[in-house]
């Protein structure tokens, strides 16, 4: 399953910072032809790298991310992302969901034919807000939430009143866990 394996991924990286991001380096002191003097030479053995592939890695998850949200009619792989959304925004940082995620995320409640999207997002939305901080939250995150309170018709289409109740139900818990 991709959002297992994606979630996988992301665990092992975050697992893997403190590792990767120390560098070994070999001190040689040698004895220098003057008097009571030492050269000290510090070499690096192993090159950090791990900023570089990072953002590689940001890049390419990112770039899935926004495939995932703008091209995909069906909602299984949207509702897919959300389903671990706390772990993704672990991966990304603050900076990152503020500028990749909950730009793409957020466009999900404007799915009017999908109920279940809506209210999935309404439900994983605290995770992100706990990363993207008050003022993130109170400019972008509430106002779009508060259009979930209102259901209502979408090109014809007729919600039906235990769907349109489950998604703003959704949509106020979203808000009172945030308060």
């Amino acid at each position: 399953d991709f959002s297992e394996s994606v979630s996988k991924l992301l665990d092992d990286t975050n697992q893997s910072t403190p590792i990767i991001t120390k560098t070994k380096t070999n001190t040689t002191t040698t004895a220098n032809p003057e008097p009571n003097t030492t050269t000290t030479t510090n070499t690096t053995l192993i090159p950090s790298t791990y900023d570089t592939e990072l953002s590689y890695l940001h890049e390419t998850i990112s770039s899935w991310v926004i495939a995932i949200s703008t091209t995909t009619t069906s909602s299984f792989p949207k509702r897919a992302i959300l389903s671990d959304l706390a772990r993704l925004c672990t991966f990304f940082g603050h900076d990152g969901v503020t500028a990749r995620i909950l730009p793409q995320i957020l466009s999900f409640l404007n799915h009017r034919d999908d109920w279940e999207l809506r209210a999935t997002l309404c439900k994983q939305l605290p995770s992100v807000c706990a990363v993207v901080g008050r003022v993130a939250t109170e400019q972008f995150v509430v106002p779009c939430v508060e259009t979930a309170l209102v259901e209502r018709m979408s090109d014809g289409m007729i919600v039906e009143k235990e769907t349109a109740y489950y998604v703003v139900n959704k949509a106020l818990l979203c808000l009172s866990s945030m308060v």
